[in-house]
């Protein structure tokens, strides 16, 4: 999602799975995604780890173009240049707000998905702190948000939750070589 542009196949799947192991999307994961997708989508997209096929991704915003897995290389080196010689925009998509609703909206957004999260994971609080880290994005912007996320990061890295998902996570892979 840092990237200038995204190209990517009808087949891939793209989504942000890391509560799955207790912990938030990293590396600007939950910043980036609202600017791209809004605010919904996102939360959507990182409380049920849900990925998003290639065609949707596309119609999001979430990637600029879907091509064959023939073109893909060819397709992406083209987007490249193009962006380098200025015949396509150069996006930073940590600063987009086009799909960013405003403040007030955003709030009703995010007091909605606080309370589906404590119905439907009461003893969960690795969601909630994503929806927090979320809602910085709105209220403080893209540094601060940077900022919250990575303290968050750590605190629920170091989490008993994560701990435990991460061993199950490695547990239903080991089975399932037996």
């Amino acid at each position: 999602m840092a990237c200038h542009a995204r190209i990517c196949t009808p087949s891939a799947q793209l989504g942000l799975p890391e509560l799955q192991l207790g912990v938030l999307p990293g590396f600007g994961g939950t910043q980036r995604l609202p600017r791209l997708v809004g605010l919904c989508k996102s939360l959507e997209m990182m409380l049920t780890s849900k990925p998003v096929k290639g065609e949707e991704a596309c119609g999001l915003g979430l990637v600029n173009a879907v091509v064959s897995p023939n073109e893909l290389v060819a397709t992406a080196r083209r987007w490249a240049l193009d962006i380098l010689e200025h015949r396509k925009p150069w996006i930073a998509s940590l600063y987009k707000t086009d799909k960013l609703e405003p403040l007030g909206e955003a709030r009703e957004i995010f007091k909605f998905a606080r309370a589906q999260t404590k119905k439907q994971a009461p003893n969960l609080t690795h969601p909630l702190v994503c929806i927090d880290v979320v809602e910085e994005v709105v209220v403080s912007g893209p540094i601060a948000g940077l900022w919250k996320e990575l303290e968050a990061f750590e605190g629920l890295l170091k989490s008993d939750t994560c701990k435990s998902l991460v061993h199950i996570f490695f547990a239903q892979r080991g089975t399932s070589k037996v």
